[in-house]
C-alpha cells in the first residue's frame, strides 16, 4: 500500500478530510512528527491493493 500525507493545521479541517476518505474506502491515520520544537499532527491515507 502507498501511503499519501496531508498536512492540515486545523483539528476540524484534520476530521473533515479523515471522515471523507475513510467514506471513499481509504485507510486513514492521522499521526505525529517533530517539527523543532512544535509537534505537527498529520493525516496519512492509502487504499489497498484489492479494494
Amino acid at each position: 500500500m502507498d501511503w499519501t500525507t496531508l498536512d492540515i493545521n486545523t483539528p476540524a479541517e484534520r476530521d473533515a478530510v479523515c471522515l471523507a476518505l475513510f467514506h471513499a474506502g481509504y485507510t486513514v491515520w492521522q499521526r505525529r512528527r517533530k517539527d523543532g520544537n512544535k509537534t505537527v499532527i498529520y493525516v496519512k491515507y492509502g487504499r489497498n491493493g484489492n479494494a
